[in-house]
């Protein structure tokens, strides 16, 4: 996937902090997409993996895990996402907001 923008540490667009496992999948979905110019948030689901489907380097997944850690107020390591999925990054987050 190309990279359209670098996230910053406070995304674009303003997530909800809704804390259901669908509404934080679709906020990431969301911030994903806003990331990687040809990804469709509609097409990302619990079981796409950061590395493998979207193709996330090392700087990728440093990025996110800054981003989602500020914006969800909480720690998330490299180790969180990095050749994770979805579901798992949101587990962590469901677990310790």
């Amino acid at each position: 996937m190309r990279v359209q923008q670098n996230l910053r540490l406070t995304s674009q667009m303003p997530l909800t902090k809704a804390l259901t496992r669908e509404g934080i999948i679709n906020e990431i979905a969301q911030m994903l997409s806003d990331y990687y110019e040809d990804c469709n948030p509609k097409e990302i689901h619990e079981y796409t993996r950061f590395s493998h489907d979207l193709g996330a380097d090392s700087l990728d997944v440093n990025d996110l895990s800054l981003v989602l850690g500020n914006e969800y107020g909480l720690e998330i390591s490299v180790d969180e996402i990095d050749d994770k999925t979805v579901r798992h990054l949101v587990s962590h987050i469901s677990a310790n907001t």
